[in-house]
């Protein structure tokens, strides 16, 4: 079944599920739309180019590695930092960037 919506009602309603927090419901299909999105935006005139800011995207929720349901499973985990490594690919440039970034996201409670 194909999308009638068009990409600005599209990125609405992507739009509106990232500032509701609801980061978790994203699908990646959803994550690969904007980022289709964001790619196809030109906001450059000839002699008058324009930076784009990549979007600001939440950190994931620290991982504790505990079997539990929602904002902690390893699968909304995974999403989440799918979602910032696609959003902000130029902070992310290679594999060794990735893991530095994922490394800081466990949770350890060493007190």
């Amino acid at each position: 079944m194909s999308d009638l919506r068009t990409p600005q009602q599209r990125a609405k309603q992507l739009a509106d599920k990232i500032v509701d927090g609801s980061t978790e419901g994203l699908s990646n299909e959803d994550i690969t739309s904007l980022q289709n999105l964001l790619q196809s935006l030109s906001l450059t005139s000839p002699g008058n180019p324009v930076t784009i800011r990549e979007p600001k995207v939440n950190d994931p929720t620290p991982f504790t590695g505990i079997r539990t349901e929602g904002s902690n499973n390893l699968e909304n985990f995974v999403t989440q930092l799918n979602m910032v490594f696609r959003l902000q690919g130029s902070r992310y440039p290679d594999e060794v960037s990735k893991i530095f970034y994922i490394n800081g996201t466990f949770y350890s409670d060493l007190n």
